[in-house]
């Protein structure tokens, strides 16, 4: 999962060192049309793939309630902090990735190249933090512990890009844009390896598909809300009320964790009877 989000973090990383430029000289219009124009084409070459890739054979279940994988999922014990904090945390993710750099160059007083470097290397990080945090969740804890310790460093990297002012050296908003992206970009594979974790067999596709809504409703909501607190109060406000969204997913995933590792350890199986 860690490996197949990869890909999301290094568009980022390469539109923030590769697009400032053609957006200075020639506007950022012409650069959007021409990135959607060569997409299209991309993709509608692509289209004659599409059968290979899924397997000739593959066929969808003879019965299926979209909403079915949502309330199977919910019914998990834990599962629905891990679904809120999803929708969160993608909140918390597309607000670093599309209004960082417009924070730093229209309130800290960045250069637009310096503003995307930023961004850039914010997503570089997040590339590192998508396969370290799966590794920690498979081999060091539990996936909720792992998700608790993302949240406290989103909202540590948020705070401090709050507390950025003109003062503040290039260097040392590198380093913090560094440390935001290392949480905000490395949650989502450690959430689909659980969703998978606990599908049932052949209904994998179905299930992630369940948490995926979550992570569509953040992406969706987040930049409203960023975009509404920052056009009332201002960015910094914004970047702190992420901040306490992060804290307290962080602290329900945590007492989550305590709760069912006491019932773990409360369960005694029938044959110690």
């Amino acid at each position: 999962m860690s490996i197949k989000q990869v890909g999301v973090p290094m568009g980022a990383m390469l539109a923030g060192l590769i697009l400032p430029y053609p957006v200075t000289h020639y506007g950022w219009q012409r650069v959007a049309a021409g990135m959607v124009v060569g997409s299209m084409m991309i993709i509608v070459s692509l289209l004659p793939t599409v059968s290979w890739l899924n397997g000739l054979e593959a066929k969808a279940p003879a019965r299926f309630r979209p909403l079915d994988p949502i309330r199977r999922l919910l019914a998990i014990p834990g599962m629905t902090g891990i679904l809120v904090a999803t929708l969160v945390y993608t909140a918390m993710q597309l607000c670093v990735r599309s209004l960082l750099t417009t924070y730093l160059v229209k309130d800290i007083g960045l250069s637009l190249a310096a503003g995307g470097l930023a961004l850039s290397v914010s997503q570089g990080t997040g590339m590192f933090g998508q396969v370290i945090w799966a590794w920690l969740s498979d081999r060091v804890t539990t996936p909720r512990m792992v998700l608790a310790a993302v949240g406290a460093v989103m909202c540590a990297g948020a705070v401090a890009t709050a507390s950025f002012s003109a003062q503040w050296s290039a260097a040392a908003i590198m380093i913090i844009a560094a440390l935001l992206g290392f949480g905000a970009a490395g949650f989502i594979p450690v959430i689909l390896g659980e969703v998978a974790r606990y599908s049932p067999p052949g209904q994998v596709g179905a299930f992630t598909s369940g948490a995926n809504l979550f992570i569509i409703a953040g992406a969706f909501l987040g930049p409203l809300v960023f975009g509404g607190i920052g056009s009332v109060l201002s960015y910094r406000a914004a970047f702190v009320v992420l901040a306490a969204g992060a804290a307290i997913m962080a602290a329900v995933l945590l007492a989550v964790h305590a709760r069912t590792s006491q019932m773990a350890s409360s369960y005694c199986h029938p044959e110690q009877v």
